[in-house]
């Protein structure tokens, strides 16, 4: 799916989200961090942040320790 992935208003409940991303298999609710997570074709991930209403790429910690 190379489609720019579903997104919610700022401030949306929980079950407006879980609505808006129902239908897109790219994207989960990860219970690790509490936040829906997307994954791309290429391997990158974004987070959905709920109070911006928008998706946020995903930093690893890997990444992060090199510097």
């Amino acid at each position: 799916m190379s489609d720019a992935p579903p997104s919610a208003a700022a401030g949306a409940s929980a079950s407006a989200q879980a609505a808006a991303f129902a239908n897109d298999d790219r994207i989960h609710f990860s219970r690790e961090t509490g936040t829906w997570r997307l994954e791309n074709e290429d391997g990158t991930e974004l987070e959905f942040d709920s109070a911006k209403g928008a998706w946020v790429p995903v930093v690893s910690v890997n990444f992060v320790g090199r510097w």
